[in-house]
């Protein structure tokens, strides 16, 4: 069967619908991306915290070394400048790359050298809900459904959360033809014996792939006590 392919965006805003059933199919395919960054990239131990682990908590010479591995591999960044504007306590971001972190590691980012969180960008129109700051040419949205390793760190054996970090065209989805979402419905007379919990279900014929290993890095990194 042949395919298309797409650039992948988690910042595409395609709403089909607000209905649960669309937000679970949405969320799979983020699943779904979220392990094939994890197997596919090779990613850096954080060296730069505080915190006595190997990997450490994140720090700005971490998140520059990906910055000059990116650019050294001609990666183009994927978001526009934010700019300037006359408001107190806000300031401009620079054209950036994207990062994903886990919603576990959001104090750790809050203490990063140079971090500006999302509230103080100049403007907030068209920010994505799971966008939390800006360092340097980076743009970090979290989950808590990002990729983690429990008891992985030494010597504490702390949780290792991956931090994938790309460019421009570093990966994509690639849909087949003449196929579309199917979102179907089993009545609770189906699913249960007793008749009490419906169900809904989502089948699609998609996959995911990195298109340009040099366009995409990353950072193992634990959590700061």
């Amino acid at each position: 069967m042949r395919g298309k392919s797409e650039e992948f965006s988690p910042l595409r805003c395609k709403h089909l619908s607000h209905s649960s059933n669309r937000s679970g199919l949405r969320e799979k395919e983020d699943l779904l991306m979220r392990d094939l960054y994890s197997s596919s990239v090779s990613y850096i131990n954080a060296t730069g915290g505080v915190n006595g682990q190997q990997p450490s908590e994140i720090s700005r010479n971490d998140i520059n070394n990906i910055e000059r591995i990116l650019l050294g591999n001609d990666a183009r960044t994927m978001l526009e400048v934010v700019e300037a504007e006359n408001k107190f306590a806000t300031g401009p971001t620079r054209d950036a790359f994207l990062a994903l972190a886990s919603t576990d590691i959001t104090p750790d980012l809050q203490s990063v050298q140079g971090v500006l969180l999302k509230n103080a960008y100049p403007a907030q129109e068209g920010l994505r809900p799971e966008e939390y700051c800006s360092v340097s040419r980076f743009r970090f949205f979290v989950s808590s459904k990002a990729a983690s390793t429990p008891g992985a760190s030494s010597p504490g054996g702390q949780t290792v959360y991956t931090v994938p970090m790309f460019g421009l065209e570093a990966a994509a989805k690639v849909q087949q033809n003449q196929y579309t979402a199917k979102v179907g419905f089993r009545p609770d007379w189906v699913v249960s014996s007793v008749a009490q919990n419906s169900q809904l279900y989502a089948k699609f014929a998609i996959a995911r792939a990195i298109t340009n290993q040099n366009w995409i890095s990353g950072l193992n990194v634990t959590a700061r006590l």
